[in-house]
């Protein structure tokens, strides 16, 4: 029922502050409310992760006439990190450690802040993110070896499909995933190139499933490349 009542309170104030033609963002029915990123531009990061990330935190769908309240948007961390904030409806946080644990473990950011315009109530909005740990896949280029080891692989959580290696040792390309997860279809370069499963021995070892490209290469040049895996 609270719920309701806020709604419908915040409906009336755009209504209001529009002129009964809504305010920015297009149309009556549309109610502000607040976005929050994060510079990795994921949600699920693999267990045991330890690094930094920076959130940034948007306003959107201001009602006409309204403006955020002076010192009023909230950035807040789980970490005992300092809270960021500012009087812009765009609030970007200096970088935070996340530290994660076991797969399912998670990392909360929450965000607040307050519109205004002197005359009527304010408004009060509202915004989180959760970071989740997950399992994570391995990758890299091993020297002319089938063995199935993850030593000297970057890793990073197996649902982000998309990984960037830039010069290497001569050897084999290594793609590790957990156990369970679908079969790899393909492997996509980043010039076009398509890896066919085929090109690929594929050994199931312990708690992991290794794709070993079956001959070797060398990645050369200063620049990024980036490797996207097919389930389909």
């Amino acid at each position: 029922m609270e719920s309701n009542i806020y709604d419908l309170t915040i409906s009336e104030l755009i209504l209001k502050a529009g002129g009964g033609s809504g305010g920015s963002g297009g149309g009556s029915n549309v109610v502000p409310r607040v976005v929050l990123t994060n510079s990795l531009g994921v949600n699920e990061l693999e267990e045991n992760y330890n690094g930094s990330i920076a959130y940034t935190s948007t306003v959107v769908n201001i009602p006409s006439g309204y403006s955020v309240q002076a010192s009023s948007h909230v950035i807040s961390y789980p970490n005992g990190a300092p809270d960021t904030i500012g009087s812009t409806d765009t609030l970007t946080g200096a970088s935070t450690t996340i530290i994660l644990g076991a797969v399912g473990s998670t990392f909360v950011v929450t965000t607040t802040v307050t519109l205004s315009n002197g005359v009527d109530p304010d408004i009060v909005l509202n915004g989180s993110h959760t970071m989740t740990a997950v399992l994570p896949m391995y990758y890299g280029v091993k020297a002319n070896s089938l063995t199935p080891d993850i030593t000297g692989l970057s890793k990073q959580a197996n649902t982000n499909l998309t990984f960037s290696m830039t010069n290497s040792i001569f050897g084999r390309i290594y793609i590790v995933m957990p156990v369970g997860t679908s079969p790899i279809v393909s492997v996509t370069e980043s010039n076009g190139i398509i890896y066919p499963v085929s090109d690929f021995n594929i050994i199931v070892s312990g708690s992991f499933t290794y794709y070993i490209l079956k001959w070797d290469t060398q990645l050369t040049g200063t620049n990024l490349k980036y490797f996207t895996i097919n389930f389909s």
